[in-house]
């Protein structure tokens, strides 16, 4: 776990110099205590009410760059206005670092948890309480915007700004509800920097549909840099467009970043583009050592869905646009587009059907795979059944 550390202290370390550690417990409230210890430990609710009061604000925060938050193993049901607000009412705009499957019976931490935790951290969107993630559940079970500091982009690679990191934690039980614009998905982040470690997001539903970006059920990036490592991505269904993670651009802000060592599976979008993962916009996107199988789409990439742009810079207006994808060391396989490709394209319309089993890209698609195994369900020689289509 050390080495896999290493690249989150990195990314970290300006700011973790001064960094100070706080404990934190589940509970309902803010608890006014100042999270020395286990007997005197925070809430979310104070860290979010914090974030809430001074967003982008680092020198009045009480809460700095670089901070440890120690969560004690169980339930957390973050909802400061007790319903679904898209977001605002869970969000983090500083990069803390949280740490999952702590066991305060062991006393002060003087060693991070090894994952899988005996006492897991469950961040829960279950508010009636039925078990499923539906009407009445939370959008959002955290909300990443750092936006910008200082007048400087945050997404800029030159800014210090550390990321908001969240390790060996849950995620489950969110709910986005049709008409969900941009704040959708479990795990969110807009116009910040993220870095998930150790993480299960699974279980959660979106029903948000249409232009909006309110489409993601478990991870959804808008404009944000990401780096998601180790992670297990699965039992997640949307409508369309990236059930397990879409990553798409907001404004002047670029979606850009890693995912490695993850597994997706049994993750389902109704309708089309992106089982597992939709790539809507954005740019230099990494699959590497992943593993994407068992998804499902109705048509248009059940695995992997990006609208692509050429490497060298320039799209066909002349302008800059290099958005593409690459592919190390991933097995991607078994993922079926459900529909019927003569259902879809009629006599006179598009022959192509171009469902892409396993991986579908459009738009001068941009693609690099290395040294990897991508495998369809079912290969006649067509368009239509291919494991792999550039459109």
């Amino acid at each position: 776990m050390k080495k896999h550390l290493t690249s989150l202290v990195c990314m970290a370390m300006p700011a973790m110099l001064m960094a100070a550690n706080y404990y934190v417990v589940p509970g309902l409230k803010a608890s006014g205590k100042d999270g020395s210890s286990w007997e005197n430990a925070l809430t979310m609710y104070d860290i979010f009410a914090n974030d809430a009061l001074y967003k982008k604000n680092e020198t009045e925060s009480k809460y700095k760059h670089g901070d440890v938050f120690f969560l004690a193993g169980g339930t957390y049901i973050n909802s400061l206005l007790g319903g679904n607000t898209g977001g605002d009412d869970v969000r983090i705009c500083h990069g803390y670092t949280f740490v999952g499957g702590c066991d305060p019976s062991k006393g002060e931490v003087t060693e991070w948890p090894s994952y899988p935790s005996a006492t897991p951290t469950i961040f829960s969107g279950d508010l009636n309480e039925n078990g499923i993630a539906d009407e009445g559940d939370m959008c959002n079970l955290i909300c990443v915007r750092s936006g910008s500091l200082d007048g400087m982009d945050i997404s800029h690679p030159e800014n210090p700004e550390p990321a908001t990191t969240f390790i060996g934690i849950d995620f489950t039980n969110s709910y986005s509800p049709a008409g969900s614009k941009d704040a959708a998905g479990a795990v969110h982040c807009t116009q910040g920097r993220i870095a998930l470690q150790y993480c299960n997001i699974y279980s959660n539903v979106s029903e948000g549909e249409g232009s909006g970006d309110g489409i993601a059920a478990g991870i959804g990036i808008r404009g944000g840099r990401y780096h998601i490592m180790d992670c297990n991505i699965y039992g997640n269904k949307a409508i369309q467009t990236g059930a397990g993670l879409r990553v798409t651009s907001r404004d002047k802000s670029i979606g850009r970043g890693i995912v490695e060592r993850c597994y997706f599976g049994d993750n389902e979008v109704s309708g089309k583009y992106g089982g597992a993962i939709s790539y809507s916009a954005g740019d230099s996107h990494w699959l590497i050592n992943t593993t994407i199988v068992g998804n499902k789409a109705q048509a248009e990439g059940a695995g992997v869905a990006l609208n692509g742009s050429v490497f060298d810079g320039t799209n066909k207006a002349g302008a800059v646009d290099e958005r593409p994808l690459r592919i190390i060391n991933c097995t991607i396989a078994g993922n079926v587009c459900t529909a019927d490709p003569a259902d879809l394209y009629k006599e006179g319309s598009n022959p192509g059907s171009w469902l892409g089993s396993q991986i579908r890209l459009a738009a001068d698609p941009a693609v690099e795979i290395c040294n990897s195994i991508i495998v369809g369900a079912e290969d006649d020689g067509t368009i239509a059944k291919a494991a792999i289509v550039l459109k």
